[in-house]
Protein backbone atom coordinates (compact mmCIF):
# COMPACT_ATOMS: atom_id res chain seq x y z
CA UNK A 1 0.00 0.00 0.00
CA UNK A 2 2.44 2.43 1.03
CA UNK A 3 4.71 1.40 -2.54
CA UNK A 4 1.20 2.34 -4.54
CA UNK A 5 1.22 5.93 -2.83
CA UNK A 6 4.34 6.69 -2.89
CA UNK A 7 4.18 5.72 -6.54
CA UNK A 8 1.27 7.90 -7.52
CA UNK A 9 3.11 10.70 -5.28
CA UNK A 10 5.97 10.65 -7.60
CA UNK A 11 3.57 10.44 -11.08
CA UNK A 12 1.68 13.46 -9.88
CA UNK A 13 4.44 15.20 -8.67
CA UNK A 14 6.61 14.38 -12.14
CA UNK A 15 3.36 15.67 -14.42
CA UNK A 16 3.68 18.61 -12.23
CA UNK A 17 7.18 19.44 -13.17
CA UNK A 18 6.99 18.69 -16.72
CA UNK A 19 3.89 20.19 -17.70
CA UNK A 20 3.74 22.28 -20.21
CA UNK A 21 2.37 25.79 -20.49
CA UNK A 22 -0.70 25.94 -21.80
CA UNK A 23 -1.21 28.41 -25.06
CA UNK A 24 -4.46 30.26 -26.64
CA UNK A 25 -4.79 30.69 -30.14
CA UNK A 26 -3.51 34.42 -29.67
CA UNK A 27 -0.40 33.73 -27.82
CA UNK A 28 0.90 31.26 -30.43
CA UNK A 29 -0.42 33.81 -33.23
CA UNK A 30 1.67 36.51 -31.09
CA UNK A 31 4.67 34.64 -31.14
CA UNK A 32 4.61 33.39 -34.51
CA UNK A 33 4.17 36.55 -35.63
CA UNK A 34 6.80 38.34 -33.35
CA UNK A 35 9.98 35.72 -34.37
CA UNK A 36 8.94 35.71 -38.47
CA UNK A 37 11.98 36.35 -40.12
CA UNK A 38 9.86 37.86 -43.58
CA UNK A 39 8.10 40.26 -41.08
CA UNK A 40 11.22 41.44 -39.14
CA UNK A 41 13.05 42.09 -42.75
CA UNK A 42 10.72 43.90 -43.81
CA UNK A 43 10.26 46.06 -41.02
CA UNK A 44 14.26 46.75 -41.68
CA UNK A 45 13.62 47.39 -44.98
CA UNK A 46 11.01 49.98 -43.85
CA UNK A 47 13.39 51.58 -41.46
CA UNK A 48 15.92 51.89 -43.63
CA UNK A 49 13.73 53.39 -46.05
CA UNK A 50 12.77 56.37 -43.80
CA UNK A 51 15.96 56.76 -43.31
CA UNK A 52 17.27 57.67 -47.08
CA UNK A 53 14.42 59.96 -47.35
CA UNK A 54 16.90 62.66 -48.86
CA UNK A 55 16.72 65.80 -51.76
CA UNK A 56 20.16 63.60 -53.26
CA UNK A 57 18.14 60.54 -53.17
CA UNK A 58 15.14 61.64 -54.73
CA UNK A 59 17.32 62.81 -57.41
CA UNK A 60 17.08 66.44 -57.04
CA UNK A 61 20.55 67.34 -57.00
CA UNK A 62 22.35 66.98 -59.94
CA UNK A 63 24.53 63.87 -60.73
CA UNK A 64 28.11 64.08 -61.78
CA UNK A 65 29.31 60.26 -63.70
CA UNK A 66 32.58 59.92 -65.28
CA UNK A 67 34.31 57.04 -66.87
CA UNK A 68 37.97 56.70 -67.83
CA UNK A 69 39.16 53.02 -70.12
CA UNK A 70 42.40 52.30 -71.12
CA UNK A 71 43.44 49.55 -73.51
CA UNK A 72 47.53 48.29 -73.88
CA UNK A 73 48.63 45.44 -75.83
CA UNK A 74 51.91 44.02 -76.86
CA UNK A 75 52.09 41.84 -80.63
CA UNK A 76 54.78 40.04 -82.39
CA UNK A 77 53.99 40.81 -86.02
CA UNK A 78 54.99 38.60 -89.03
CA UNK A 79 53.14 39.48 -92.54
CA UNK A 80 53.51 38.67 -96.13
CA UNK A 81 52.33 41.32 -98.69
CA UNK A 82 50.77 39.93 -101.87
CA UNK A 83 54.11 42.20 -103.81
CA UNK A 84 56.59 39.65 -101.55
CA UNK A 85 57.64 42.33 -99.08
CA UNK A 86 57.62 41.03 -95.72
CA UNK A 87 56.93 42.86 -92.23
CA UNK A 88 58.31 41.51 -88.80
CA UNK A 89 58.23 43.39 -85.85
CA UNK A 90 58.73 42.09 -82.18
CA UNK A 91 57.04 44.27 -79.56
CA UNK A 92 54.81 46.34 -81.15
CA UNK A 93 52.54 48.52 -79.06
CA UNK A 94 48.84 49.96 -79.15
CA UNK A 95 47.55 51.86 -76.50
CA UNK A 96 44.30 53.56 -76.13
CA UNK A 97 42.71 56.04 -74.02
CA UNK A 98 39.29 56.67 -73.96
CA UNK A 99 37.33 59.33 -71.47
Amino acid sequence: MKKNLLVLILISIAQIVFAQENLSLQQAIEIGLKNNYSIIISKNDLDISKNNVSWGNAGALPQLDLSLTQNNSVNDIKQKYSGGAEANKTGATANSLNA
